[in-house]
């Protein structure tokens, strides 16, 4: 069984992908250079948050799967990378959103072993 996954992304719109890594979620940010960028975690929002120094950029993020789990955000899960034009913030996901969603995918291969048992 295959699946298509189409992603269309604007020009400026940062990408959020939730799924593609087992440990973190990641953001990533094309076309930015400047190194001068400030990941935060607003506690009262429950939001990740990115300016620049120079305050020519602001941009929020929430992540979705936490909040629908009432699970709040840590300062200390964020990472900052830079890999070529593209910058790449990291949170780590706690432990229950882990245990979680390899519970999830367990019972999803059950229940495809269940639909088609020849394989």
């Amino acid at each position: 069984m295959r699946v298509k996954v189409a992603i269309f992304l604007r020009y400026f719109t940062p990408a959020h992908f939730p799924s593609l890594t087992l440990s973190t979620y990641p953001v990533l940010l094309p076309r930015l250079i400047a190194p001068s960028y400030c990941p935060q975690v607003d506690a009262e929002a429950q939001q990740l948050v990115l300016r620049t120094t120079n305050k020519k950029y602001f941009r929020r993020w929430s992540v979705d799967a936490l909040r629908r789990r009432g699970l709040a955000l840590d300062a200390t899960a964020l990472q900052l990378a830079h890999e070529g034009t593209t910058l790449c913030i990291r949170y780590r996901k706690p432990l229950p959103e882990v245990e979680a969603e390899a519970l999830r995918e367990k019972e999803l291969l059950e229940m495809l072993k269940v639909r088609d048992p020849g394989r």
